[in-house]
């Protein structure tokens, strides 16, 4: 008896970590690493709590950049929803001068701690910090498909907090720099569509469609069939369209 007690204690436990983990407040911000382009477009993703402040950018929440006395504002060119995510892609209103470094500034929010504050994740240090970026003289980046992306794999699993839904495309790109690439999945059945930016590394050849128990970039809960388009678009914000025909797949299942 005493042992299925302990039992049930852990599983409680354990199921009270994974919802206090989906009720996780935290922004980020792309580029990730610590340059922009003079003309470069910046990514702000609001995860949970956090997507009310993506949200009423520029109207409850102005937003700029600013280095000393320099001020530009940044402009939201387009608002993406993702599975308990929101993105702005976000275009500065004039050009940015080279070799400064800017920070970003969220005017009117006021965190209550520590844990609220609007950061940036650096990768190289795995810590949140002030987003911000040093400024460097935009460069052509010609980007073009070497291999086009194709599904190879897909998986379903069930958590507390709810099911992580994956769907991994592999592909290979030419590019000199960090780029990102405009997936857009329309659904086959109602035709109800839904994008999303992804940052890609120069060494990345792989795409993560989908999302976890708590969050994630899209979302597959009502249609089985899709199919997906693969926009890329340079650090400078150039856009390079697709122009194959969709590629087609169908929704990861629970394997039983």
């Amino acid at each position: 008896m005493k042992k299925i007690v302990l039992a049930v204690i852990a599983f409680l436990l354990s199921v009270n970590t994974l919802f206090a983990e989906c009720s996780a407040w935290y922004t980020t911000f792309f580029p990730s690493e610590k340059k922009l382009a003079s003309n470069g477009l910046i990514i702000f993703q609001g995860y949970q709590g956090a997507v009310m402040i993506v949200r009423d950018l520029n109207k409850k929440y102005p937003i700029y950049l600013q280095s000393g006395k320099h001020k530009v504002r940044l402009e939201v060119i387009e608002l993406n929803e993702g599975y308990a995510t929101l993105q702005a892609i976000l275009k500065p209103s004039e050009a940015l001068k080279v070799e400064l470094e800017y920070e970003l500034i969220v005017e009117n929010y006021q965190p209550t701690s520590k844990d609220y504050m609007i950061s940036k994740y650096d990768y190289s240090t795995q810590k949140h910090e002030k987003p911000t970026w040093k400024i460097e003289k935009a460069i052509p980046n010609n980007l073009e498909w070497i291999k086009k992306p194709v599904v190879t794999k897909k998986s379903y699993e069930e958590f507390g907090c709810g099911p992580a839904i994956h769907v991994d495309f592999d592909f290979e790109v030419k590019s000199q720099n960090t780029y990102f690439i405009k997936a857009i999945i329309i659904d086959s059945q109602n035709k109800a569509k839904s994008t999303y930016w992804l940052e890609i590394g120069t060494q990345k050849s792989k795409l993560d469609i989908g999302h976890g128990m708590c969050s994630g970039n899209f979302n597959f809960q009502r249609g089985d069939n899709y199919e997906i388009t693969f926009d890329m678009i340079d650090n400078s914000g150039k856009i390079f369209a697709w122009k194959e025909k969709p590629v087609q797949f169908s929704r990861p299942t629970l394997q039983r």
